[in-house]
Order: C-alpha cells, then structure tokens, then sequence
C-alpha cells in the first residue's frame, strides 16, 4: 500500500515538475492560437478573447500558429522550458497590401460570398463579403488570381485575370462580377432492381420548353432547367416509360433523382396434347437462351398452360418434363409481345 502510495505521488511530482504556464498578450482583442510538440497526433486549439491567453504545456519544443481576424498569421516555435515572462505578439500588415472590393451580380450587391485571393504558390487567402456585397482583404505583395464562391453563381470571364498587388502605400480597388447559374437536374434511371440502365431517352418539359436528350452509360443525366416545375420523362426499349415531377426553386438545384422503369412483360399461352387428348398436370419450364430457368408451371385439367407476365426483350424456350426427363423442347420464342395458341404436341 505505502509503495502504491508513492508511486502515485511520484507520477503528480512528476507532471507537475515537467509542465508550466506559458502566457500571451496579443495587440488584438481575439484571436485563435493553434499548437503542437514533436510526436503529438492532433493539433490543439484554443481562443483568446481581452487580448491575452495562457496555456498550460510539457516544457517541451512547440510549434504555434496564431491568428486574428483580417491579419496575416504568424507562425512561431517556442521552447516553453525557456520562457520566463509573457510572450508578446503584434499583428501587423507591414508588407501586406489592402484589397476593398465588391461583389455584384446584375447590378445587385451578393453578400455572404467567399473571395479567395491565390498567390503562385497556391495558397489561398480568404474573405467573405458582408450582407453589402463588399469585403476587405489583406494580402502579401504579389500577384494573384481570384475565386469568388457561393452556390448558384461563378465568377464571371473578365474577373479570371492574374492582378498585381505591390503598393503597400494605397489600398487596391476592385470589383467580381458572378454570373448566375441556370438550375440544373441530376439523377438516374434504374430499373426494377435498382440497376442503371443505360442510354435511357428523357423529354424534360420546363415551362413552355421541352427538353429532349439521352442518359449515359451508367444511366445517369443532367440538365439545365429554369426554376419552376419540371417533369421528367424516362424511356427505354422493352421497359414501360416513367416519369417524375419536380419543382425548383431559384439558384436551387435537385441532384437525387432517381426514375425507376418497369420491364414490359408479356404472356405466353397455349395446350400441351398428345395429338389424341390434352395433358393435364405437365410440367413445363420457360428457360432463358443462355438456359437459364425463368420459372415453372403445370398444365390445368383441361391441358391448358400460361407463362404470366414474362420480362420481355429475350428469347426463350419451353421444356416439357416428366419424372425429371425431357420430353420435348420448343424452338426458341422471341418475347416481344403476349403469345398465345403456342401449342405443344408430344409425339
């Protein structure tokens, strides 16, 4: 017991040697510092508010990114063992230039848009426009090339230059315009089992248009629609056509659309006879060309037999079998429409 007991203080002794406070007073308000030490897995992360933070750490090597809000980042490696007194840090724009701009799209100010400014080796630096379409960037001397991202609309052609950002002195002026992007749909055809079919036919109406075009290998499409209600048309040879129907909003899009088509399915009926009488009880099997079986019936009383609502778009045949011997089988069937009077005779 006494030896558990010293053990368990030599671990706290332990931890509490090899660890200290460390603080910092900053020249902003808030912030975030980010930090980890050799061998660590995860980045820790804590924010700072008043100006200031302090951080309990091993007295080990750390690395430290700090940040606040519209300041360029500053990236230290501290020894926690070394630092006697709080760690001062400025954030300045010292060599940085300053961007106003401002987002429009047909003469409207767009807020809520992230404008990214890249420099050539591509690291970005991002903004987000207030609810006035306007944002303030700073950014290293440079030059840069310049995203603006909100869903619904892209930047337009003009934008997509290479600016030259080197005067620290005066702020830089410009102005995106985002080109709205029409709605689109997107999905996929299936059919019963939830397979895609391929190269489906789709006739999409769109208010007073009508959109004619094809799915891809694996079935899926997508198009450009205008908001409003749209219906979907699918189609494809030997499976019954389908449809959906939507409605879109403005600068909205739908991309789960799945149209599920049934196969077309037919009968095939007739009598099975001796060419004296009629044979009740017959076993009968539609097997596939690849001899695959379909399914398996018997003759009624009267010697009557019906293969009821068969996948079309094949070719089959028809084995007749008694005490697990074949009797007879028919030539092949193509099965594109019901069959009926498809009398079998056993010689």
């Amino acid at each position: 017991m006494r030896r558990a007991f010293f053990a368990f203080l030599f671990i706290n002794l332990f931890f509490i040697t090899f660890s200290k406070n460390i603080t910092f007073d900053f020249n902003m308000p808030t912030g975030k510092v980010e930090y980890f030490k050799a061998g660590d897995i995860n980045t820790q992360s804590n924010y700072f508010y008043d100006g200031t933070l302090t951080l309990d750490l091993e007295e080990k090597e750390y690395y430290f990114l700090l940040t606040s809000t519209d300041f360029p980042p500053i990236q230290k490696i501290i020894d926690v063992k070394t630092i006697k007194k709080p760690i001062q840090i400025s954030f300045t724009k010292d060599n940085y230039v300053c961007i106003e701009g401002k987002v429009t799209s047909d003469y409207s100010n767009i807020g809520n848009v992230i404008v990214s400014f890249i420099n050539s080796e591509n690291k970005s630096f991002n903004f987000t426009t207030d609810i006035f379409g306007k944002f303030t960037a700073f950014v290293p001397v440079g030059n840069y090339s310049v995203e603006a991202d909100r869903f619904g609309y892209t930047l337009n052609k003009k934008n997509k230059i290479i600016y030259n950002f080197t005067s620290t002195t005066k702020p830089y002026s410009i102005e995106l315009n985002l080109v709205e992007l029409p709605c689109f749909i997107q999905g996929k055809v299936v059919d019963e089992e939830g397979h895609t079919i391929p190269y489906p036919k789709l006739f999409i109406k769109n208010g007073e248009n009508i959109i004619q075009g094809e799915g891809d290998e694996f079935g899926m499409f997508k198009f450009p629609v205008d908001s409003g209600i749209v219906t979907i048309l699918a189609q494809k040879y030997s499976f019954i056509q389908n449809g959906v129907v939507r409605k879109i909003d403005k600068n909205s899009s739908i991309t789960n659309i799945e149209i599920a088509l049934s196969k077309v399915k037919y009968n095939i009926s007739g009598t099975i006879v001796n060419g004296i009488k009629a044979l009740p009880g017959m076993e009968l099997q539609l097997v596939n060309e690849d001899n695959s079986k379909i399914t398996t019936i018997f003759s009624d009383e009267n010697g009557s037999f019906e293969f009821y609502k068969i996948p079309g778009n094949r070719k089959v045949f028809i084995l007749v079998i008694k005490d697990g011997k074949i009797l007879k089988k028919s030539e092949l069937i193509t099965l594109d429409n019901d069959i009926k009077n498809f009398n079998i005779i056993l010689n």
